[in-house]
């Protein structure tokens, strides 16, 4: 996996954020524009951090349209944090100068 730095801090790990912002932050990456991830910060105690994280953080995004189908690649987040379990790391989000 591409190595970025940390530049966008997300607050949240839903559906909405992972098919639509860190989607179009990948096609960015990919398109040369831009070059940074995402850290992803769990907002609530029970989220879906652990099941992304059990996977690096990578996963398939699926557009199905009039035009056909197209599959993606998302690599643009670079972990998560659970402040609920280690809230020393979600402070340490703010020492990042990117």
């Amino acid at each position: 996996m591409e190595r970025r730095k940390e530049k966008v801090i997300q607050f949240g790990e839903g559906g909405f954020l992972r098919g639509f912002v860190d989607w179009m932050l990948q096609k960015a990456n990919e398109s040369g524009l831009y070059s940074g991830n995402a850290v992803v910060v769990q907002p609530i105690e029970q989220g879906m951090c652990d099941i992304l994280s059990s996977q690096s953080c990578v996963y398939t995004h699926i557009i199905r349209g009039a035009e056909g189908v197209e599959a993606t690649l998302i690599n643009s987040i670079s972990r998560c944090v659970k402040p609920y379990d280690n809230y020393q790391e979600y402070l340490d989000l703010a020492k990042n100068p990117d």
